[in-house]
């Protein structure tokens, strides 16, 4: 006698998409917070290896942590019309620095511990950094058009930048290791020995990065790095941190080598923004709210503060005092 193979009705069938279906809807933005977790924890991990590091690397250098250039360099952000550095590729540290004004990158100097230390380029690209890539010389090259293989380096160890769009190939934010270019006499960038609490590395600088463009709103306050090319950042929400990470935090490895999630930006030594400048050479702000408050019209103008919403006066974008912590990179959008 032949037995009826029993299947599941259409109405079963549907049952169960419509159960798989709930169990998506329930378990995605679980899943996606634990990627941003994930994430943020790897970013964090890098850090403290940036750390290490530059630590062995100040062993090695008379407690001087890395700085790109040559002597007498400052810095000067990279753009199309200022390349920061005459040739990444070239065979001699003065040949890749001495172009007319002497300038260097801020990528640069962590480039070293890739030339003299033990990390790799992969080590320096937050997984959450959208438009950040892994520097490699084919990409470089083929970007470049260079096809001659007598004009290429053979190991990226070989080089002194993360290539010709540097900021696309460095995640990551450092104290200013350049005199000011307004006072050469004064340099506040650290070492080793002095300031622990004080930040020396950091996720990208939001004010540096065109991911946050789109909260530069306001065109009456010009952004600290860009002068009147941007407006101010400020997010009443999301309290200025950087664009990595959900904008929920940002990683910062401090100089005593621990790293830590901070969940607002004014995380430096009494509460210093880490991604501005104080105005002038005085005494630290007394006013360090995170906002001056969401009826603020117009912003503030004069010394008083260093919140989301205060603007530098006058300087150049360089610490002014040794409680001032001022933490930079360079743009990633350099090719647009």
């Amino acid at each position: 006698m032949l037995m009826k193979r029993k299947g599941f009705t259409l109405v079963e069938l549907l049952v169960v998409i419509a159960i798989i279906a709930l169990l998506m809807g329930i378990l995605l933005p679980s899943l996606a917070r634990v990627r941003v977790i994930a994430n943020r924890m790897k970013c964090g991990s890098q850090l403290a290896d940036i750390g290490k590091s530059m630590m062995m690397y100040s062993e090695e250098n008379r407690q001087n942590y890395p700085v790109g250039g040559i002597r007498g360099s400052t810095w000067a952000q990279f753009s199309t019309t200022t390349p920061g550095i005459l040739k990444w590729d070239a065979s001699t540290r003065e040949l890749a620095f001495a172009n007319n004004g002497r300038t260097a990158t801020i990528s640069s100097c962590l480039f070293l511990l890739i030339k003299y230390g033990n990390m790799v380029p992969k080590q320096f690209v937050c997984p959450d950094d959208a438009d950040a890539k892994e520097f490699t010389l084919a990409d470089e090259y083929r970007a470049m058009g260079i096809t001659d293989t007598t004009q290429m380096i053979k190991e990226v160890s070989n080089g002194w930048d993360f290539g010709s769009n540097p900021g696309a190939g460095c995640s990551y934010s450092y104290h200013m290791p350049f005199p000011n270019t307004d006072d050469l006499t004064k340099s506040y960038s650290l070492d080793p020995i002095k300031s622990p609490g004080s930040p020396l590395c950091a996720d990208r600088n939001p004010y540096l990065d065109k991911n946050s463009k789109d909260y530069l709103k306001d065109p009456r306050i010009p952004n600290p790095y860009l002068g009147t090319t941007d407006g101010e950042y400020h997010d009443d929400k999301l309290k200025g941190n950087c664009a990595s990470h959900g904008r929920k935090a940002q990683n910062v490895l401090f100089n005593d080598g621990h790293v830590a999630a901070e969940l607002y930006p004014n995380c430096g030594i009494n509460n210093d923004n880490i991604w501005k400048f104080w105005p002038v050479y005085t005494a630290a702000p007394t006013n360090t709210e995170l906002e001056v408050g969401a009826g603020a019209s117009p912003p503030p103008t004069s010394a008083g503060g260093e919140n989301l919403q205060y603007t530098p006066s006058a300087g150049s974008a360089s610490p002014k005092s040794k409680d001032d912590d001022c933490l930079v990179n360079e743009r990633n959008d350099n090719r647009e």
